[in-house]
């Protein structure tokens, strides 16, 4: 079937491509936490103002 070399390439060629896969995916999940970090900051900023203003009217 699969001598012991065939399967180093094979794993090998599997590795390069898992490596290859996780480089790409970097950028892309740094973009995604920094777009979750923005609305995030948005959201807060929004929630808090009439919370704020609820606070300051109930005082």
């Amino acid at each position: 079937m699969f001598s012991g070399k065939d399967v180093d390439k094979i794993a090998d060629a599997l590795a390069v491509r898992a490596q290859e896969a996780a480089r790409l995916e970097v950028p892309r999940q740094r973009r995604r936490e920094w777009v979750l970090l923005i609305i995030g900051v948005i959201a807060g900023a929004l929630v808090s103002i009439p919370i704020g203003t609820w606070v300051s009217a109930i005082s």
